[in-house]
């Protein structure tokens, strides 16, 4: 959905159902996400961010544990692309990815900060 000439949001979100014989992958989960694109007409940067939460439920209990394992995942993504530095058709990112697993199970209970830099394609 494009909001004006410069900013555009995208809600989605997805039902997942997978099937293994193994514990930690058999499962089903739901997810919402939005995203955000923010290119200011008179800056050389532009500005795209993530919202997204992801409930899964575990099919089979692991040994050991009492229940079946719950999680439920939110993540944030910012990035700045730099719009006026280009190689061979590629812009260089920056950005921070931050993610939080909630888990009934502490070993899966994790928080994640991450600081990245990647090109991506300008045409």
């Amino acid at each position: 959905m494009t909001v004006n000439e410069e900013i555009s949001l995208t809600v989605g979100s997805y039902l997942r159902d997978t099937a293994s014989d193994s514990a930690g992958i058999a499962a089903l989960a739901g997810n919402l996400s939005i995203d955000v694109d923010w290119t200011p007409a008179d800056w050389p940067v532009s500005v795209s961010g993530e919202l997204g939460y992801t409930h899964t439920n575990f099919k089979t209990q692991i040994f050991g544990y009492t229940g079946k394992r719950v999680d439920d995942n939110v993540s944030l993504n910012l990035v700045l692309t730099l719009e006026n530095i280009q190689f061979y058709g590629f812009s260089p990112n920056v950005g921070v990815n931050w993610t939080r697993n909630y888990s009934i199970l502490n070993r899966y209970d994790t928080k994640t900060l991450r600081a990245f830099t990647r090109l991506t394609t300008s045409f």
